[in-house]
């Protein structure tokens, strides 16, 4: 667990050096979802396994809808960083 976490903060590092907030959606809404996705990490961690694997393809169904509909939201309003 300790791996991922280190590898998922090196991802957040490298998405947040290469872009830059527009205005406040793009702030407040992408580290909201960076720790979403932390806590939800975590969480699962310490879950019983689903009951079925139907349970298994109708939640991640749903929750990649909800993922990529929320980072192309923020995504939208974040700006490469141009390097002098």
């Amino acid at each position: 667990m300790v791996v991922e976490i280190a590898m998922y903060a090196a991802g957040v590092c490298v998405y947040t050096q290469a872009t830059r907030a527009k205005n406040w959606v793009g702030r407040y809404s992408a580290w909201t979802f960076v720790v979403v996705l932390l806590l939800l990490f975590v969480a699962d961690r310490f879950n019983p396994p689903p009951e079925s694997m139907k349970q298994v393809a109708q939640t991640g169904a749903v929750a990649t809808l909800i993922t990529v509909a929320w980072t192309w939201w923020f995504d939208r309003n974040r700006e490469v960083r141009r390097e002098a």
